[in-house]
């Protein structure tokens, strides 16, 4: 028996619908069933004809033809029920999560759009998200909106009107050096009488975040003070120029050594000793000035050293001037009179415990010439001496002033120490009377094989065989013939005696 001809038959998943059997397997097209009355259609069976006989089941009313084998069924369609597609629903998660990071509105807003798109889609096709069922795609739908709405209204909350006028308050304190009550006035009136409720607490929040503006305007001028008194900045104000000669120099043009200039009844050396020193024990007497024991962590080693007061141990720690004397007179102190001097030498900005053989290494260098082993405390030792000769009125040699900038380059923001950045008013010395010119007779030539004390090297490396004492004038050092550093010595300076160099003020070197 051949399978039925193509038409409309009762669906046997859905009663009350008919299914479009397209003569060979059951189709997607379905209807509701027409009423026992309807007016036949002439495309083929209609639903009164019921299915096919071997569609009907054995409790059918309609039987195969006799003497005809059943005709095969075909494939039975399970129920064609939509199931519900997954991806949807991940979107509408993702959207929720990125409307999350704009705040709770914007995640009701977003979820609400996702959820009525799907919505929407399952009422329309019977499809997507939610399949064929019309009651949850109508929920679906209904949630969408309430979500909608729900993150109006967030978003309607958060747009408080606070934030406009406590922008034109803080605009205004901007605009205005100082914040007045007529410039404060006009948020505080803008609200009506009528107004809600927030509008008149929106009035007194704008006035008290406006009233700290204008002490936030002084962070630019105390930033940029503060950058003035870098150790970089400070340096660009000191002069440069070469050294002046050593005539004239001795200690005692300084002063005796470690007087009491501060009349405190303790003299310089054991002041610094009690600043810098920890853990220190005094003499019994003294009024606590005199220092016998204590422990120094020696700036230039980076050492601990244990100090103890005696003849054959106090040297274990000395008292260093950062900016030596003899380098003070060279920039600017030889014009000093005696008492300012004196002042220089005991200022405890200019004074440092230090570890002592490291003190007689430095001598009279300068930063050109010599630096603290200890290299982390170099950004520090080259901004006091920056500090110090600003506040003292020194210069700087190109050298030093090159050697220096290199190290702070390392650390820029290095600031000078408290106090070292307005300088002193520095008495300028009595003019003398201008002698009356006098005749002076003709000197007359050196006698043959005669010399003077001093002399230029012969080249970079060699002195004149007459003045074979070789001299440094950056550190003021000179180097006797068979010395360990003479033939690596490079000689500024000749002289041909010993005694000429320590009249110059040079001092030996130790090997």
């Amino acid at each position: 028996m051949s399978l039925p001809p193509a038409g409309w038959y009762a669906d046997p998943a859905e009663p009350g619908r008919v299914r479009w059997w397209d003569g060979s397997r059951w189709t997607d097209q379905a209807r509701p069933a027409a009423p026992p009355d309807a007016v036949r259609q002439d495309d083929g069976p209609t639903p009164d004809d019921g299915p096919p006989p071997d569609l009907m089941g054995p409790t059918a009313s309609r039987e195969h033809p006799p003497g005809s084998a059943p005709a095969p069924r075909p494939p039975t369609a399970a129920p064609r029920r939509a199931r519900p597609t997954l991806w949807p629903w991940l979107v509408a998660v993702g959207a929720v999560l990125l409307g999350a990071l704009g705040g709770v509105s914007s995640a009701l807003i977003a979820g609400g759009l996702a959820a009525g798109a799907i919505g929407i889609v399952g009422l329309a096709t019977h499809r997507g998200a939610v399949g064929r069922r019309r009651g949850l795609s109508a929920g679906v739908t209904g949630a969408a909106v309430v979500a909608l709405i729900a993150g109006g209204a967030v978003a309607g909350t958060d747009d408080d009107p606070t934030p406009p006028s406590a922008g034109s308050a803080a605009t205004s304190a901007t605009d205005a050096p100082t914040p007045t009550v007529s410039r404060s006035a006009p948020p505080s009136g803008t609200p009506s009488p009528t107004a809600p409720t927030p509008t008149p607490t929106s009035a007194p929040r704008a006035t008290s975040s406006a009233r700290p503006t204008p002490t936030l305007t002084p962070t630019v001028p105390r930033a940029t003070t503060g950058a003035k008194t870098t150790a970089l900045s400070v340096l660009a104000l000191l002069p440069v120029k070469g050294r002046a000669p050593m005539t004239g120099y001795e200690r005692s043009a300084f002063g005796p050594a470690w007087a009491d200039v501060d009349r405190n009844g303790c003299d310089t050396r054991n002041d610094i000793l009690a600043r810098d020193l920890r853990r220190t024990t005094t003499k019994p007497g003294t009024h606590g000035c005199v220092i016998l024991t204590g422990t120094l962590v020696d700036p230039y080693s980076g050492r601990t050293i244990a100090f103890t007061r005696g003849v054959r141990t106090s040297t274990a720690v000395e008292i260093d001037h950062v900016v030596a004397l003899a380098d003070a007179w060279q920039t600017g102190a030889q014009k000093w009179d005696a008492t300012t001097r004196e002042k220089y030498a005991n200022d405890p900005l200019v004074l440092l415990a230090s570890d002592g053989p490291l003190n007689e290494q430095k001598g009279a260098s300068d930063a050109a010439s010599w630096l603290p082993p200890n290299k982390a405390f170099r950004c520090q030792y080259v901004a006091r001496q920056v500090g110090i000769k600003r506040v003292w009125h020194l210069w700087v040699t190109r050298a030093e002033h090159d050697a220096i900038t290199r190290i702070l380059a390392t650390c820029p923001n290095q600031p000078v120490p408290s106090g070292a950045t307005k300088p002193r008013v520095i008495p300028k010395p009595a003019a003398m009377p201008t002698p009356a010119p006098m005749r002076r007779a003709a000197v007359p030539p050196p006698a043959a094989g005669k010399h003077p004390s001093t002399t230029a090297p012969l080249d970079h490396w060699n002195c004149p065989s007459w003045a074979p004492i070789k001299g440094n004038e950056s550190s003021h050092i000179f180097h006797m013939p068979g010395g360990q550093y003479y033939d690596r010595t490079a000689p500024e300076v000749c002289f041909a005696t010993k005694a000429a160099a320590i009249a110059h003020g040079y001092r030996q070197s130790k090997r």
